[in-house]
């Protein structure tokens, strides 16, 4: 604090003291409200640059004495010096605000980081799911090499010993379509990630067209209404409105021209669930909307106790020498629905056709 001698004090006003560096006008304003207003100044602090000794924080307490004989009044004012515990407080308040950022800056960074680590753990089990799949697919080519492959290289050998060369021509186209058709499975992977806004309508034309020597072949009709758009894989796509309808036009009923409709309508996931759901029950997100991609024809049907089989890789529900396939072409369209957040269920009646139901997120 500033230090002045005694005799400095005695009888000089406080606002001249030290060369009046006393003279602080809230010090002033303070004093000069004491005795008119018969008031006390309680733990008021004051601020002040001295020129000695640089700026100092003050606590001021003051009120008025009361002497019985003298007429003169005066005051009672105590000056604490709190610079130093100011400074203390500043610093610790200065401190806290630093604790306090860094443990607003560390907690994000462990919701970062949790996130992170949930996002990895979702990433793993998204790969031990393909994992899964990719060894029930294995497990469907071992059986392809025991069987499937093995069939058709039977007969090419037993009939090219006897001559028979248009069975053996038969056998070894059959061979390739199967292997055609495993490539097929094969190639059709989740990697591919090549989504697009696409128009249904003219994924349909695409393979209208490219069968349309089948269609007038069999005098089939095809009826598409208006179709909506979504995000795909064009290409995959155009592969699944291909299997479904070729297998629609493959397993039409003799003597019967073939129909084929096919339509889509957007709804919410709970409202197609409640439409069907002994199919549908718990599969699709309830808010989130759906395009649903109809095919049905008036084909030879299925029994609906093989629904689910018929989406099974070389599941056949009809023998080879009846109805030509391989039996993988439904499961290729199972496995790009799936690639696209998507659900195929199908509903069908013996010798009255079948129905394909798509269930992709509908556009935004």
């Amino acid at each position: 604090m500033l230090f002045i001698k005694e005799r400095d004090t005695e009888g000089v006003l406080i606002y001249d003291l030290g060369n009046k560096q006393w003279n602080i006008p809230t010090l002033r304003t303070l004093l000069e409200e004491i005795l008119p207003q018969k008031t006390k100044c309680v733990d008021v602090e004051v601020r002040h640059h001295f020129t000695t000794i640089g700026e100092r924080v003050m606590l001021l307490n003051g009120c008025e004495m009361t002497r019985e004989k003298e007429d003169e009044k005066l005051i009672l004012l105590a000056i604490e010096d709190i610079t130093e515990r100011k400074n203390q407080q500043l610093i610790e308040n200065k401190i806290q605000e630093i604790q306090q950022e860094h443990s607003i800056v560390l907690e994000e960074k462990v919701r970062q980081r949790t996130f992170e680590l949930s996002e990895a753990n979702y990433q793993l089990l998204h790969k031990n799911e393909e994992l899964v799949k990719m060894n029930k697919d294995l497990e469907s080519f071992t059986y392809i090499s025991s069987h499937d492959l093995q069939e058709p290289l039977r007969k090419i050998q037993t009939y090219s010993a006897i001559a028979h060369f248009q069975r053996v021509q038969n056998a070894a186209k059959r061979m390739q379509t199967l292997i055609e058709d495993l490539l097929a499975y094969a190639q059709t992977s989740p990697i591919e990630r090549k989504f697009e806004h696409a128009d249904l309508n003219k994924i349909v034309k695409e393979v209208t067209d490219e069968l349309v020597e089948n269609i007038q072949g069999k005098s089939a009709v095809i009826e598409v209404g208006k179709l909506c758009h979504a995000y795909v894989n064009p290409s995959q796509f155009y592969q699944v409105m291909h299997n479904l309808i070729n297998n629609a036009l493959k397993f039409s009923i003799p003597g019967v021209l073939p129909h084929i409709t096919i339509k889509s309508r957007i709804a919410a996931g709970i409202d197609f669930e409640k439409e069907q759901p002994d199919l549908l029950a718990g599969t699709l997100s309830a808010e989130q909307d759906y395009c649903c991609l109809t095919v049905s024809d008036n084909g030879i049907g299925f029994d609906m106790r093989y629904k689910d089989k018929i989406f099974e890789v070389f599941k056949r529900l009809n023998g080879n020498d009846k109805y030509a396939g391989t039996g993988i072409g439904l499961a290729i369209v199972k496995k790009i629905v799936e690639h696209h957040n998507g659900i195929i269920t199908t509903s069908g009646e013996l010798n009255k056709g079948a129905t394909f139901n798509i269930y992709i997120p509908a556009v935004k």
